[in-house]
């Protein structure tokens, strides 16, 4: 009787991992799902030598969002809405630059020239 009594026992608690196990599992994917948007990607350069340019501040107008690019002149704006959206970039030396850009679903590469200050 102890043998079958630990027996039901082990396999409710089997069951129970297993069951919230699942759960997890569910409530995981849900909420990735909602994080999860389009991606804006790219890269800022010297139009002149097409050499990275790190540290050029781009703005996402309308959303408040802004990134700095990298060492090597990447930057990357993540869930995002499909659309269209006004992107700006600026840096010491370098002359403002502004353009409208599509997002699809799928998300989006852009390829920034700066040009020189005073070009």
């Amino acid at each position: 009787k102890i043998y079958s009594a630990m027996y039901l026992f082990n396999k409710k608690v089997l069951i129970s991992a297993f069951t919230l196990l699942i759960g997890m599992t569910m409530l995981s994917n849900e909420v990735l799902a909602q994080e999860t948007g389009a991606k804006l990607s790219g890269e800022v350069v010297d139009a002149s030598t097409q050499e990275a340019l790190p540290g050029v501040q781009i703005t996402l107008q309308g959303e408040d969002m802004q990134k700095t690019s990298n060492d090597d002149g990447t930057f990357s704006f993540e869930n995002l809405k499909p659309g269209n959206y006004t992107i700006t970039a600026s840096a010491e030396g370098y002359q403002d630059w502004e353009k409208q850009v599509e997002v699809t679903e799928k998300g989006g590469a852009l390829k920034i020239e700066m040009k020189p200050a005073g070009s």
